[in-house]
């Protein structure tokens, strides 16, 4: 049976199509290459590191940007699972593994959002209430009279 004309071209109709699969295959992984930014993302970020470097609203919202991008990314590239004949490639695990570490950044970046603007509204509500124990003064003096006027501007 081995050596049979229709063994062999069995064979090789069976290898052909294998090898088509996996070929088919091969570009749906490469579209998983797409989502390479978030896997290195997902391996090197430290956020104390980037919140010592990073403090503007600008590099937040960049960061927020970018994390927003790559959820979508990871959405539309890396399928479930992919089947070709008897081949099976399961996106699953890594698409969870990359949103996952997505929202939990996202919700380190408006945690620490949330953490400067309440700093800074301290800030200023202690700058009004200065202003506000100032006012409240009468001016009596020349000096407390030009207080009073700094205060105001």
């Amino acid at each position: 049976m081995e050596g049979s004309e229709a063994y062999a071209l069995s064979k090789a109709t069976i290898q052909a199509r294998i090898s088509h699969d996996f070929d088919e295959l091969q570009k749906v992984v490469n579209k998983f290459g797409a989502c390479r930014v978030v896997d290195t993302f997902d391996r090197n970020f430290v956020f104390d590191e980037w919140k010592a470097e990073h403090s503007d609203l600008e590099s937040i919202k960049d960061m927020l940007n970018d994390l927003g991008k790559w959820e979508t990314t990871i959405a539309r590239y890396i399928k479930p699972q992919e089947s070709r004949g008897l081949i099976l490639v399961q996106g699953r695990k890594l698409a969870a593994r990359l949103s996952q570490r997505v929202k939990e950044e996202q919700g380190r970046m408006k945690e620490y959002l949330l953490r400067l603007a309440e700093g800074k509204a301290r800030e200023i509500l202690n700058g009004l209430a200065d202003i506000k124990t100032t006012l409240n003064k009468p001016p009596a003096a020349l000096a407390s009279y030009v207080e009073y006027v700094s205060k105001l501007e």
